[in-house]
């Protein structure tokens, strides 16, 4: 029996294997044997350019154990690296460039430019660029300066990075207001007395790092609950766009963000909207979360090239207006396992496996 092989690469195996993500692995493991796919997990560290293999594990579910074993490359890459330090992604930058350098590698998509970039590519789209909060590269204290003119509160975010983290909301009133949290997801809750205080602090927090500075939109319960809505749309084994599902992200109280990594929780969409903003405007935000689901992977492909799922947050304002957030090609699904859908946690899994075999079987000739 002919088995084809994917690998999982990873930024640190101890890490992927330790947390959340593990589970997802072992399903996608055991799934792809289904479609006789071989799926290991690989570190970046791991992979012997001399001898054209690599050191990865593979998941035994009889007795539930990861077993190493080495492979040659593996034709098709499932990339599932998340970038800590700079050392991380001096040596990411480097094997991803010789990956790719070999004819017979495919990534199973490509991965999405920085939030910058994004916002230019998708500012482009005449539907899409209806839903984007203005948005500004900050480039020193002057930015910040010209904002506070014209703005009493507005957003600080690092063009790259995930789960919150070193996100800040910038409030003025008699006072200068920091809230947020910091690169190691811890919160944040500073006042300060005059402008020089703030831009000072600004500069320390966020030092040689880039970012941008983007409009504040109130996304809140009736309860002042932060909470914003991800879907996940993914290709299929047919290698076409799907929507998967999606789910509300629910914000500790007082939290900026609704991430679940900052202890947020999960609740499903249609009977959060209809309890928030009643039936009929429920049905109004539903349709255009579709119609933004539906357009945004074609315009991100034409600038990314090919991609294989996204992660998409949109945000609904206190007057139903939808609002785009912001897309991930390496999208999480724990917000799933919150909800009863068993059909939606397994189709999130099985989709990449799906879209594994379209890959292997139809463009590869496996």
């Amino acid at each position: 029996m002919n088995f084809n092989n994917m690998g999982i690469m990873v930024s640190d195996l101890n890490t992927a294997l330790s947390t959340s993500d593990q589970n997802f692995y072992k399903r996608l493991c055991i799934f792809g044997l289904k479609l006789k796919i071989i799926v290991f997990i690989f570190a970046l560290n791991q992979i012997k350019w001399e001898q054209n293999q690599l050191t990865g594990v593979i998941y035994k579910k009889k007795t539930n154990q990861w077993i190493p074993k080495t492979f040659p490359i593996p034709t098709l890459i499932y990339d599932r690296c998340f970038i800590k330090s700079r050392e991380q992604f001096l040596l990411y930058r480097k094997q991803l460039s010789m990956l790719k350098n070999i004819k017979e590698v495919q990534f199973l998509g490509n991965r999405l430019m920085d939030k910058w970039s994004v916002y230019h590519v998708l500012k482009s789209d005449s539907l899409i660029k209806n839903v984007l909060p203005e948005t500004e590269l900050y480039k020193n204290t002057g930015t910040l300066n010209q904002w506070l003119k014209h703005q009493n509160q507005f957003i600080l975010k690092p063009i790259s990075g995930s789960h919150g983290k070193g996100i800040l909301h910038i409030k003025k009133n008699n006072h200068y207001i920091i809230q947020g949290r910091d690169k190691k997801n811890v919160p944040i809750d500073v006042t300060y007395e005059n402008y020089a205080s703030l831009a000072n602090r600004i500069q320390q927090f966020i030092q040689n790092r880039k970012y941008i500075i983007q409009q504040y939109l109130h996304l809140k319960t009736k309860s002042n609950t932060s909470f914003d809505i991800r879907a996940l749309v993914q290709k299929n084994g047919s290698g076409q766009w799907q929507f998967t599902g999606m789910a509300v992200r629910c914000g500790q109280p007082g939290s900026l963000t609704s991430n679940l990594h900052g202890g947020g929780f999960v609740k499903e969409v249609r009977p959060f909207l209809i309890n928030e903003f009643g039936e009929t405007k429920a049905v109004d935000i539903m349709n255009s979360i579709q119609e933004i689901v539906e357009q945004l992977p074609t315009v991100l492909e034409a600038h990314s090239g090919r991609l294989s799922e996204l992660g998409i947050d949109l945000g609904v304002d206190s007057l139903a207006k939808v609002w785009l957030l912001e897309a991930n090609s390496k999208p999480g699904r724990s917000i799933f396992n919150h909800l009863k859908d068993e059909n939606l946690k397994n189709t999130s899994i099985q989709l990449p496996i799906y879209y594994a075999n379209y890959l292997l079987y139809r463009q590869l000739g496996g």
